[in-house]
């Protein structure tokens, strides 16, 4: 898969979303730089390009303090705008309903 993207740049953008996926809220900056680290490294050489700029920390959870250290490694923080909630698997009517009605 990870071929396939680096074969198509321009279709798709590579994000940094953790390692193990944990709580970043509840990391130190030394746990919080080896989750982005460690992740920045598997993916960077399967696509044949960085994950950065593009960082969203996993379950949402953001304050300062990460945006912060993101910040410094030269990750830019972004979220959802709508919460389809489609981890729950709601089906594809519901997801598409969640996301019509919320556009803006």
């Amino acid at each position: 898969m990870l071929a396939r993207i680096a074969a198509h740049p321009t279709l798709l953008t590579v994000g940094n979303h953790s390692w193990d996926h944990p709580d970043f809220a509840n990391l130190t900056e030394s746990q919080i730089a080896d989750q982005l680290t460690r992740t920045e490294a598997a993916i960077a050489p399967l696509a044949g390009r960085t994950t950065k700029p593009w960082f969203r920390p996993p379950y949402g959870a953001t304050n300062t303090r990460i945006r912060s250290l993101a910040a410094k490694r030269g990750e830019k923080t972004m979220l959802w705008t709508i919460d389809t909630n489609d981890w729950r698997r709601p089906g594809s009517g519901v997801i598409a309903s969640r996301i019509v009605s919320n556009a803006r």
